[in-house]
C-alpha cells in the first residue's frame, strides 16, 4: 500500500465502538484507504490519505495497523502503529512499530451498550460504524435516506444507502449547504465497505476497502510482537539533558470521589486527550500547532550522533505539563469534562505559547472534542493567530 502521487499524509485509527457489538465467527482482513479531498480559495486541490489495515478473527477481536509512509511534500509522514480492540476481555493494546513501545488500556464498560449495530442501515435512528468521518454530520439538517439496493463489492454482498442532508444555513459561516452520502455495507461481515461523502463545496471524503479476505487471521497478529514487548528491558543511551525533559506520559489517579489527570512531554495536550481516550473512552483530539520558531523547540540530539552528524540533529517542543483534580460521576466519568479539558488547555497555555482552546462537535446527541491552537510563532517569532479550515 503506498499513498497517491502528491497525497499528504494523515491518521487515521478506530475507536472503541468498533468492537461492539461483537461480530463473531466472521473473520476478514482488508487494506483501508481514507481520503479527504478539500479545495482552497485558489480553485487548487489537497488530497489527504491514510493507509490502514484492518481485521476481525472469529473471537470479535479487532486489530486496526496504520502502515508507515514515507515523508510528503510537506515533510509530514505517519508512524507505524497497531491497535487492537479486545472485546471478550475488555482491553485495548496499542504498540509503535518505530519506537517499540506500547500501552494496554481497559475498555470501559459502557461501551458494551453504546451502539446497536456496527455496520449502517439505511434507515433513520441508526449511525455508521467505526466513527466512520463520512458520517459524522451535524444534526442541524434537513435528512433524506435513500435504499440503493444490493451490488456487490470485493467478491462480497453489499447493500447501499444514499443519504442527502441539507443544512442549515448561518450567517457568517462557512458551512456548506448540502452533502450527499453513499454506504455500501456487508450485511454478513456487518462492515462498510464503502463510504463516500461530497459537499456542495468540493469537499469529498471517502473510506473505502480492498483485498478483502474472509479467512482466519494469524492469532499472533492480536499479540504485543515479542521485539517490543520486551524493548522496556532495552537501554537508550543519550545524555542531551534536553531528552529527560520531554519524557512522555500519561495518567489519572483515583481517590474515590475525586481523580487527578497528569499528562506532561512536548505535546501535553495529546498525552491529555490519549489518556482520556485509552482510560476512559472519551473521544477527545488536540492538534500540533505550527513549529516554525527555533525558540519552540529543544534540541534533543544524542552527543555522539551529533558528533558524527553535525548537520542533522533531532528536535521536540518545549515540555510542558498538566494536572488537574476533577470530580467524578456516578459512571467513573469526569463530571464536568469540558471544565477539565478547558483548565488542561489553560495550564498548557501559561506554560506555552500556542493558544489552544477546547472546541466542541455535537454528533447524534454525542460530543466531540478538540484541543485546537489558536495562535503559533511564525519564522521570525512573531505571534500570530492560526488560520482555521471550515
Amino acid at each position: 500500500m503506498s499513498r497517491s502521487p502528491g497525497a499528504l499524509a494523515m491518521g487515521s485509527s478506530l475507536g472503541f465502538a468498533a468492537a461492539f457489538p461483537v461480530i463473531m465467527n466472521e473473520p476478514y482482513r482488508a487494506n483501508v484507504l481514507t481520503q479527504e479531498i478539500r479545495f482552497k480559495s485558489d480553485g487548487s486541490r489537497i488530497v489527504h490519505e491514510a493507509l490502514n489495515i484492518y481485521m476481525r478473527d472469529s473471537a470479535g477481536r479487532i486489530r486496526d495497523e496504520q502502515i508507515a509512509t514515507p515523508p510528503d511534500l510537506n515533510g509530514s509522514s505517519t508512524q507505524g502503529t497497531v491497535r487492537v480492540f479486545d472485546p471478550i476481555n475488555m482491553r485495548d493494546v496499542q504498540w509503535n512499530i518505530d519506537t517499540k513501545s506500547f500501552v494496554i488500556g481497559q475498555i470501559p464498560a459502557n461501551r458494551l451498550t453504546n451502539r446497536s449495530g456496527p455496520a449502517f442501515h439505511c434507515s433513520r435512528g441508526t449511525s455508521a460504524s467505526q466513527g466512520d468521518p463520512v458520517t459524522q454530520n451535524p444534526d442541524q439538517a434537513q435528512t433524506d435516506y435513500e435504499d440503493l439496493g444490493e451490488r456487490t463489492i470485493e467478491g462480497i454482498r453489499a447493500r447501499g444507502c444514499r443519504i442527502t442532508r441539507t443544512f442549515e444555513a448561518k450567517l457568517d459561516s462557512n458551512q456548506p449547504s448540502s452533502s450527499v452520502t453513499e454506504i455500501w455495507s456487508s450485511p454478513e461481515l456487518q462492515v462498510n465497505l464503502l463510504a463516500k461523502e461530497h459537499y456542495s463545496d468540493g469537499t469529498e471524503r471517502m473510506i473505502r476497502l480492498s483485498s478483502v479476505s474472509r479467512s482466519e487471521p494469524d492469532p499472533k497478529l492480536f499479540q504485543v510482537p515479542e521485539g517490543i514487548a520486551n524493548a522496556r528491558e532495552s537501554t537508550v543511551i543519550n545524555t542531551n539533558p534536553n531528552y529527560q525533559k520531554i519524557r512522555e506520559y500519561g495518567r489519572i489517579e483515583w481517590h474515590g470521589d475525586t481523580a487527578t489527570l497528569i499528562a506532561a512531554g512536548s505535546r501535553p495536550l495529546y498525552f491529555v486527550a490519549q489518556t482520556l481516550s485509552t482510560c476512559l473512552g472519551v473521544p477527545v483530539s488536540s492538534e500540533d500547532p505550527r513549529y516554525l520558531n527555533v525558540a519552540d523547540l529543544l534540541d534533543v540530539t544524542a552527543p555522539q550522533w551529533a558528533a558524527q552528524h553535525p548537520d542533522r540533529h533531532a528536535y521536540a517542543s518545549k515540555p510542558g505539563k498538566v494536572e488537574v483534580i476533577f470530580n467524578v460521576g456516578p459512571e467513573g466519568l469526569p463530571s464536568d469534562l469540558r471544565g477539565l479539558l478547558q483548565e488542561a488547555a489553560q495550564q498548557v497555555n501559561q506554560q506555552q505559547s500556542y493558544g489552544y482552546q477546547v472546541y466542541e462537535r455535537i454528533h447524534e446527541n454525542h460530543s466531540f472534542y478538540s484541543f485546537v491552537p489558536t495562535t503559533s510563532h511564525d519564522a521570525q517569532g512573531v505571534l500570530n493567530p492560526v488560520p482555521r479550515v471550515s
